[in-house]
């Protein structure tokens, strides 16, 4: 039996949004501020998993 330890590599990236970005952004539903995923995909380069 091997054993064989594994490592992830771990990046990190700054995002610089805007705070204009950010506010033309959210919506207001039901009193509560939101963003909508595919905004926040944009923003933050970032692709869910479906």
């Amino acid at each position: 039996m091997s054993t064989e330890s594994t490592t992830k590599e771990i990046t990190t990236e700054i995002a610089i949004v805007f705070e204009t970005t950010i506010r033309d952004n959210n919506y207001e539903s039901r009193g509560v501020k939101v963003m909508l995923g595919f905004e926040l995909e944009e923003i933050y380069r970032y692709t869910p998993r479906k």
